[in-house]
């Protein structure tokens, strides 16, 4: 199972026009996994959590829903680069903690996915919305990174 994290960064975007545009940034995510299963000594829980940068590629579209309110949807590639990794072992009330930085690759690639509802909020446009990334491989073992975080974009003022 994925496990939860934290995520946050600056955004920059640019519009085409009202219904399409790109969008870029800085963001730091938390990607991670829960693992339990069953082993000869009793019950194994296994977790990982991986830090990044990463700098998406964003395409935007958008549509008009009721007045200035519109739907937004993104789509695009991200490439991340790893801060921290560490990897828990839990055996019988037994915790093994490693580092496990020099297993884990130092880079990361894949795709992001999302959407939401943009609104105006002042001289600024505000994004609530969801976002999904996926690596392209797996992180070093054999539990390919996700992450789902939620997500608000305040673009400066025009």
């Amino acid at each position: 199972a994925l496990k939860t994290g934290f995520g946050g960064g600056l955004a920059l975007q640019y519009a085409f026009n009202q219904s399409w545009g790109i969008q870029t940034g800085i963001i730091y995510e938390q990607k991670g996994f829960r693992k339990k299963q069953h082993i000869a000594s009793g019950n194994e829980k296994i977790t990982g959590m991986y830090n990044y940068v990463t700098v998406p590629l964003l395409a935007e579209a958008s549509m008009p829903v009721k007045g200035e309110t519109r739907l937004f949807g993104l789509m695009g590639f991200y490439a991340g680069f790893k801060t921290y990794s560490e990897n828990a072992v839990v055996a019988s009330s037994d915790v093994d903690i490693e580092d496990f930085n020099k297993d884990i690759h130092s880079s990361d690639a894949g795709y992001v996915i999302g959407g939401g509802i943009e609104t105006p909020a002042g001289s600024h446009t505000m994004q609530i919305g969801f976002r999904y990334s996926r690596g392209r491989e797996d992180a070093g073992g054999s539990w390919p990174p996700g992450n789902r975080a939620l997500f608000c974009i305040i673009p400066p003022p025009d």
